[in-house]
């Protein structure tokens, strides 16, 4: 398995270099890119065929985000290796700041 992030910066010529190595390898590949990726891909025919399946992910909403900074993972460990928020103004802060976008999360 390949996953390559942030594909849409990838020039024509690495992409068909990737669709020529999942036909000579069989490997899975997977693209992870910035909206209208898919869109990009369109346009060469031989890659795009190839193509499996496209997925949009949607924004997070501040109930799928309070789990993440509040609930220890079933290791014990926290989602961002820190204790839970205690105070609800700094939680709501942390949740307006990122609008949804795990990177800015992360970050």
């Amino acid at each position: 398995l390949l996953i390559v992030d942030e594909a849409d910066r990838l020039a024509v010529n690495s992409l068909e270099y990737l669709r020529d190595l999942y036909d000579r390898q069989g490997f899975g590949l997977v693209l992870i890119g910035m909206p209208g990726l898919e869109k990009r891909l369109k346009r060469y025919a031989q890659l795009y065929s190839r193509v499996g399946f496209a997925h949009a992910f949607r924004v997070l909403t501040a109930d799928d985000l309070r789990p993440l900074l509040q609930e220890p993972l079933p290791t014990g460990e926290f989602a961002f290796g820190h204790a839970p928020f205690q105070d609800e103004a700094a939680l709501g802060a942390v949740i307006r700041t990122c609008r949804g976008n795990l990177r800015l999360l992360v970050r």
